[in-house]
């Protein structure tokens, strides 16, 4: 007898316990037509779920790999802004000199993360308006152009830079004005 891949999924609904409802089907079964094959017989909660595992794996490494990314950027951010800070530390330091306010310095740290960051998120909008479309079949219950995704993304990663960018701007407007003018 050649197979030709066809199967029959039966349902059974039963008050006993599934392994007796199990063993009760299988001699059923078998006694009505003993060459039958009978396999993969389990509950049917277990089908729902395993037929879930997979998008569920997948929703799971998708949000691992995306909060991998925004601890990068919040890491990438707070180096940027560190080194950004180091390399004009004289200038920030002749700034307090003559008379700048400190809240001054940190908001012009923070201000220049904040720009940064605003550029990259509005090129990060464009890409994901363009590649939406690849991610249709992990979006459950998400249109492919959701208001509310395409406007929180934006505001965590802005959130993530202010945060990232607050000790480099402590730093900045802690710099000793005095070093700065025995350094010129």
């Amino acid at each position: 007898m050649k197979f030709l891949g066809r199967g029959l999924t039966l349902v059974v609904h039963g008050s006993l316990d599934p392994v007796e409802l199990e063993s009760s089907v299988r001699n059923a079964i078998r006694n009505a037509d003993p060459t039958l094959a009978i396999r993969d017989v389990k509950p049917l909660e277990r089908m729902v779920a395993d037929s879930f595992a997979q998008p569920r794996f997948r929703t799971t490494l998708l949000g691992a790999f995306s909060t991998i990314a925004l601890v990068l950027a919040a890491i990438g951010i707070y180096g940027a802004m560190s080194y950004l800070v180091a390399q004009r530390l004289q200038e920030i330091g002749l700034r307090l000199a003559l008379g700048a306010p400190r809240g001054t310095i940190m908001r012009m740290v923070v201000q220049r993360a904040l720009t940064i960051t605003a550029a990259g998120v509005v090129a990060g909008l464009l890409g994901a308006a363009m590649l939406v479309s690849t991610l249709r079949g992990l979006l459950f219950g998400v249109t492919t152009h959701d208001p509310l995704a395409f406007t929180i993304a934006p505001l965590v990663i802005l959130a993530i830079a202010l945060v990232a960018s607050l000790a480099p701007a402590v730093r900045a407007a802690r710099a000793d004005p005095l070093w700065s003018l025995r350094a010129e």
